[in-house]
């Protein structure tokens, strides 16, 4: 990619004449590396030195300043396309006396420099080995005159002392695993400091253009996969070659890759441990690859399964809620089964807060403080995807700090095996402004021991804020120790992605994202990928899990998101969240207990699968734990609407 590197020539001028009594002071030459457009205006403080009551005005020519004609029409941006350009200044007081000095504006002499493609070290492991030196002719050429140091960090190499220079620059070795950015500041010799900053990637063992891919999927018709169609989406795949072992995860398409693999006998296995109960692999298990020369290998794998009934549905934010902006939400319902399903979903919002305006999921509809949708005949593994658009309210409704509390469950009418999954809760804090590269977890900045326990959903955003395209997207996420990496899952994404782990190093490929940028097609800048992953089992009260990822657009330098912290603690007072709210056990009979850490009076609603209202129980008193009655009611798949104070849930309850 060519860019330009500003050259400058040194040159000094000056003049003073006074017309009168009024005092003018010599302002310096403004030199500008980078800019032909020129603020004028900035001089002026220095040329009157404090004196109130006089007006300066600027002009190109002496006869004009003199005689007080053609003034600079727009001084706060005057544009020059040379080198050097005289400005001449008059200060003109109230009594029509005046004076005038001139300056110089020193612009810039162009030249070319390039940014080097990334650099692979193929040889090393995990911290690459890079002569430096070697990269100064492939960015600027022999004759232009400069001089070139390289940095670690970026602020390193904007500082004009050259501090923190790297020293090493013959035999440089990196500092981070597998990817590292470096800085090369290009400063030009010419008296004054006026540099470019060229982001260089280093890459270490990525490099061998191996691939070993495929798609697991599932025998829907007894035949080894023969005539399948359904792939398995969070799937693990390992691929182990030596002492390197990774780990892959299918995408929604039950597609999966292992990039840049290493040559050797290189082993590829389903990772048969972490099946779901009553899932088995059909056919074969494990493939043996003698990687020589570059190769791009394919496994497939067939898995079997006992009939499961089992929905699961998700919503999240996919960006930040502004008061007065729009936000955007991601819904995803999916049978995690293998029998078709049919059933209902709803999601509740608080509509004093936001507005509903629009959706791209089928069949999604709003009233009120509740969307609901239903779906027939669901087919094993497939999803009903899609984003929701809601307006937040203007203060004084809503302000920064608030909560938006949102409560989505699914219900369908065959017998669910695993409801742990039927629904989810969370509250998005209102923030005034935000960085569209970022990662959140949508159990917020704390969680219970209770919660430790569950899953942890992490959402991280990107958008090409460039000037062209980006082909490729790349995110990476360092998985803290506090997390059980072995539990990690993706879940769903903007586009199409393949996953991949080495250790606690998660890498998210976007190949071919061809992803706009912001400037040509703003809505169509934006990307995500979600995920869950556990705390560890020894997780203690007081414990502290940090998250954040890098996000690399083609071969740029990483934006790096802010750090997020998630700590387990007590909760010492009640919350007003929606997740207080429990109903169990699950299935029930006879009765069923609704626990909630909020005291008051206490409305229950009791529907059938149609929609009818079979049971109602009114102003309960209710402390912390109640118990409901159900003894009428026959067996089935019944829905339960709870409000305590102001809190509302809906959940599902099987009745036996």
């Amino acid at each position: 990619m060519k860019q330009q590197l500003l050259f400058l020539f040194a040159f000094l001028s000056f003049s003073i004449s006074s017309f009168g009594q009024v005092v003018i002071n010599q302002p310096a030459d403004i030199t500008q590396c980078d800019n032909p457009v020129f603020d004028l205006t900035t001089t002026i403080p220095e040329i009157l030195n404090g004196q109130p009551s006089i007006s300066v005005s600027f002009y190109l020519t002496q006869a004009d300043v003199v005689s007080g004609i053609n003034a600079i029409p727009n001084p706060t941006a005057f544009a020059t396309l040379n080198t050097f350009t005289t400005i001449w200044a008059r200060a003109d007081n109230q009594t029509g006396m005046f004076a005038t000095t001139s300056f110089q504006l020193i612009s810039a002499v162009l030249f070319d420099y390039n940014v080097p493609p990334a650099q692979h070290d193929c040889s090393a492991t995990e911290f690459g080995t890079f002569n430096l030196i070697s990269l100064i002719p492939q960015m600027v050429t022999p004759q232009q005159d400069y001089d070139v140091f390289f940095f670690e960090s970026e602020i390193d190499a904007i500082n004009v002392n050259n501090v923190n220079a790297i020293v090493n620059t013959g035999n440089y070795t990196m500092v981070a695993p597998y990817f590292q950015t470096i800085y090369a500041s290009i400063l030009t010799i010419s008296g004054f400091d006026c540099r470019v900053v060229v982001p260089i990637q280093l890459v270490a063992g990525n490099c061998t253009g191996n691939t070993i891919s495929g798609t697991v999927r599932y025998n829907q018709n007894g035949d080894d996969c023969a005539t399948s169609t359904i792939g398995m989406p969070g799937i693990k795949v390992s691929n182990l070659n030596g002492n390197d072992f990774r780990v892959a995860y299918t995408n929604n398409d039950g597609d999966y890759e292992f990039s840049n693999i290493l040559a050797g006998t290189n082993t590829t296995s389903i990772f048969a441990a972490d099946l779901s109960p009553g899932i088995t692999v059909a056919g074969q298990d494990s493939y043996t690859f003698p990687i020589v020369d570059v190769s791009n290998e394919t496994a497939n794998f067939c898995l079997n399964s006992v009939a499961l009934t089992d929905a699961a549905i998700y919503f999240f934010p996919v960006g930040q809620a502004r008061p007065g902006f729009q936000a955007v939400y991601a819904l995803q319902i999916v049978n995690e089964g293998n029998q078709p399903l049919t059933g209902n979903a709803s999601i509740i919002f608080e509509n004093t807060k936001m507005q509903f305006m629009s959706t791209t999921v089928p069949s999604l509809t709003a009233g009120g403080n509740q969307m609901t949708m239903s779906f027939a005949n669901l087919a094993p593994q497939a999803a009903i995807f899609g984003y929701v658009y809601f307006i937040v309210a203007t203060p004084p409704t809503v302000n920064a700090g608030d909560l938006l509390a949102f409560d989505a469950s699914v219900q369908v009418v065959q017998a669910d095996e695993n409801m742990s999954n039927n629904s989810v809760a969370f509250s998005q804090t209102v923030v005034n402004s935000y960085d569209p590269n970022d990662i959140t977890c949508l159990e917020g900045a704390t969680i219970s021991p209770a919660q430790a326990d569950g899953y942890l959903h992490y959402t991280i955003r990107f958008q090409n804020s460039g000037t062209a395209d980006a082909i490729n997207v790349r995110v990476e996420n360092q998985l803290d120790t506090n997390l059980n990496w072995n539990t990690f899952e993706p879940i769903v994404a903007s586009h199409t992605y393949f996953a991949e782990r080495i250790g606690n190093t998660i890498n998210f490929r976007f190949n071919n994202i061809n992803l706009p940028a912001e400037q040509d097609d703003e809505p169509a800048s934006h990307g995500f990928i979600t995920y869950r992953i556990k705390p560890i089992s020894s997780i203690e009260v007081g414990d502290v899990i940090p998250n954040s990822a890098s996000i690399f657009f083609d071969f740029n330098a990483p934006i790096v998101t802010d750090e997020i912290t998630t700590t387990v603690q007590m909760l010492s007072v009640p919350t007003n969240n929606l997740n207080t709210l429990k109903l169990y056990p699950n299935p029930a009979k006879g009765s069923f207990s609704i626990r909630c850490e909020t005291s008051g009076n206490l409305d229950v609603s009791i529907f059938d699968v149609r929609g009818s209202k079979v049971l109602e129980r009114k102003s309960i008193a209710h402390s912390h734990e109640t118990n409901v009655d159900i003894s009428s009611l026959t067996s089935g798949i019944y829905i339960v609407k709870m409000n305590v104070n102001g809190l509302s849930v809906v959940r599902k309850l099987v009745v036996n």
